[in-house]
């Protein structure tokens, strides 16, 4: 996925808002708009993000619980959903260094907790989504600038050294 592709929708929802985009220059928008819609994620009080003029915002992680380690076969559901949670806030489309080390610590965290030799199609799945979510972590981690939609808090400017396909090995 490139930075321009987020989700499968990415056509349709091009074309919905592109007319809003239109119906916002007929109105005389120039500029965006805070919805609210990442307010769980975001912290207004950071610097100006360059070249918008709006806040850039940062990761309010404190709600984020430890993941539970020592996993019984009714585990699974609730340490998915952590793992979720924790790549949404830690690794998602605002993310730092640090969040991405907390997503990583978490990612590994759970993999570890993956029952060996397990057989049951909800635990592989779990320790399929822990690779993935090894890998997205370990590129978001080596791309050390904000690209499209992809905004490193820590590195808010793009990089031309960084225009790039980055491929993560095992």
């Amino acid at each position: 996925h490139g930075a321009n592709r987020l989700a499968s929708n990415s056509l349709l929802e091009g074309m919905v808002f592109a007319f809003r985009v239109v119906e916002a220059i007929e109105r005389g928008v120039d500029g965006p708009t805070a919805t609210g819609a990442m307010r769980a994620v975001l912290d207004t009080d950071l610097a100006e993000r360059p070249g918008i003029g709006g806040p850039i915002g940062g990761h309010r992680l404190d709600a984020v619980a430890p993941p539970v380690v020592d996993a019984r076969p009714g585990d699974q559901p609730d340490l998915r959903q952590h793992l979720q949670r924790v790549l949404t806030t830690e690794a998602g489309v605002v993310r730092s260094a640090s969040s991405l080390g907390r997503a990583a610590e978490a990612v590994a965290a759970v993999a570890a907790a993956v029952p060996d030799g397990t057989v049951d199609p909800s635990w592989l799945e779990l320790r399929n989504l822990c690779a993935v979510g090894d890998a997205m972590v370990r590129a978001a981690a080596a791309r050390t600038e904000s690209r499209g939609a992809h905004t490193r808090a820590d590195y808010p400017a793009r990089d031309e050294a960084l225009r790039c396909r980055l491929v993560i090995g095992p």
